[in-house]
């Protein structure tokens, strides 16, 4: 597949697969050349690294593999031989292929207490690198976690009759929706956890179409995440940074990209949902992404962003063309 001749906006599972294999591929390889350098440093890795080269590639990897990377980087890089150690010996039980999506809480229903604890510190590290702030989630009761998984499974049944092909997208990329309780965060992703999604649970007065704009948002983000692993897109230096209409704090133009490609993802859906029958019963779709308290419209944040790159963006060829078709697909040009 070339990536600067093919159409990366619009959803398309045969590109999710494509993108997919190849990232799972590049993170196989990845943990196991980590793991043959703990060899040589001591450590015993060989059934790890047995388990990690029988993964076949072209179908899901546990998002929790990804976590597992993070972490192992992270307890090198902190010399912490204890840590190291133990998720070795933990590793097993995520070195998995995995075709379900799993709504679980943070503690609820999900993985192991140290995988839990692993993804919180991952997540974690990666709010304070980016946003410079700590990761505010906390385990949601039990209620909370009953009423948002079954909000979850609404959302998710809604996005496959409304959109078939981005749910495919979605199915193709996601493994794993983890509800936590927050005050400040709606939904994120993150390259440290590619793969899995965290919500918030659901606030007075929100309902499953909340969490409708949840999922096309954030698979947004994961099929953009794809994308620059294969593709740098942008080749302004990571430094710069520029405001962001979703966003209080300036944005590198990265951001600005990911904001406009989840807004174009978004327009589509809310043209889709404007004619559907959810419409007249559910009531007009809100977002639930609005840090920059900003009243402007979908449209108007598009092209916001839009003017941004249009400026100060200097694009690979990939980039450039992945730009152009965003803007067909936010106003229904193809």
């Amino acid at each position: 597949m070339i990536l600067h001749e093919t159409n990366l906006a619009n959803p398309n599972i045969d590109t999710a697969r494509y993108l997919r294999s190849r990232t799972n591929q590049e993170l196989a390889n990845g943990i196991v050349h980590v793991l043959e350098a703990l060899a040589d440093a001591g450590y015993r890795t060989e059934s790890v690294k047995k388990l990690v080269r029988s993964l076949n590639t072209d179908v899901k990897f546990s998002a929790f593999l990804h976590v597992l990377n993070d972490r192992l980087l992270a307890y090198i890089d902190d010399h912490d031989v204890t840590g190291i150690q133990e998720i070795l010996e933990l590793a097993p039980e995520v070195i998995e292929e995995n075709q379900d999506i799993r709504v679980f809480g943070w503690y609820l229903g999900g993985p192991s207490i140290p995988w839990a604890q692993y993804l919180f510190d991952a997540c974690d590290q990666s709010f304070r690198e980016t946003y410079n702030v700590f990761f505010d989630g906390e385990n949601p009761s039990i209620e909370e976690y009953g009423l948002s998984k079954q909000a979850l499974s609404t959302a998710l049944e809604c996005l496959s009759e409304l959109d078939p092909t981005c749910y495919s997208e979605l199915e193709a990329y996601l493994t794993d929706i983890a509800v936590f309780r927050s005050p400040s965060m709606n939904a994120a992703s993150s390259m440290v956890c590619l793969g899995l999604v965290r919500v918030s649970q659901l606030r007075e007065g929100q309902n499953w179409v909340r969490y409708l704009e949840n999922l096309v948002h954030e698979a947004g983000h994961q099929h953009l995440n794809h994308i620059f692993l294969q593709d740098d897109l942008i080749l302004n230096e990571s430094h710069e940074t520029f405001r962001s209409p979703l966003r209080k704090e300036p944005r590198p133009l990265s951001g600005i990209l990911h904001a406009l490609f989840v807004l174009g993802r978004t327009l589509r859906l809310q043209r889709l949902y404007d004619a559907s029958r959810f419409a007249d019963v559910m009531g007009p779709m809100a977002s639930a992404y609005n840090n920059a308290s900003n009243p402007a419209s979908f449209e108007e944040k598009f092209e916001d962003c839009w003017s941004v790159l249009d400026r100060h963006a200097k694009l690979t060829p990939t980039g450039a063309n992945l730009l152009h078709d965003v803007r067909d697909m936010a106003f229904g040009v193809n």
